[in-house]
């Protein structure tokens, strides 16, 4: 985000669709960001408003408080969008909580790792996860299929007892380069020819 020379901030679609159906939830809604490597990009824009770098990070943290999930796309270059949502809205994190196979959908390099000794047994994680990844009995206990590494529940723990921590490597698949190596990959695992599809 600090190579950036541009930030906005734009309703999240998903929270919108589902207030339109009738199913709102209580996150905010003005929270998904997007950025650009060229100054002043969304100066005067109707859709997205403006933000300074201050104003994105304050942005940001305002949607870790409410709980929300940080997103990205899905390679190393070319990341042009923050996503900040939450399974009751989005349907890519309800699919990941409802179907209880995160790192199969989209992949984190990290987990959530409990400190028994700092574990209070408190719940304020249990409140906090949206993926059913926690489990207090004694001490919080993680489920790592089920984890996506957002750390939602790292900010929650009073007692400091939560932590994220890098997966073994053998656990851990690197994002394509660009969006462009995406699709390919994509379409080389279907067996489909990207030209023919595109």
């Amino acid at each position: 985000m600090a190579a950036c020379r541009s930030w906005g901030v734009v309703d999240c679609i998903c929270r919108k669709q589902k207030a339109l159906i009738g199913e709102p939830c209580s996150h905010p809604i003005d929270n998904c960001m997007t950025l650009s490597m060229r100054a002043g990009a969304f100066d005067g824009d109707s859709t997205v408003r403006a933000l300074t770098q201050e104003a994105a990070l304050a942005t940001l943290r305002r949607a870790a408080e409410a709980g929300l999930v940080h997103s990205v796309s899905n390679s190393q270059e070319g990341i042009w969008y923050i996503c900040n949502c939450c399974t009751c809205g989005c349907g890519i994190l309800r699919g990941l909580a409802d179907l209880g196979m995160a790192n199969v959908i989209a992949r984190s390099a990290f987990v959530s790792q409990v400190d028994e000794a700092l574990c209070a047994a408190c719940n304020s994680c249990l409140d906090r996860c949206q993926f059913g990844a926690l489990a207090v009995g004694s001490v919080a206990q993680v489920n790592r299929a089920r984890c996506v590494g957002c750390g939602l529940c790292v900010t929650a723990c009073p007692q400091g007892a939560l932590a994220l921590v890098r997966r073994p490597d053998d656990e851990v698949l690197p994002p394509p380069v660009t969006g462009d190596d995406w699709l390919a990959a994509r379409a080389a695992a279907r067996g489909l020819d990207l030209g023919k599809v595109l």
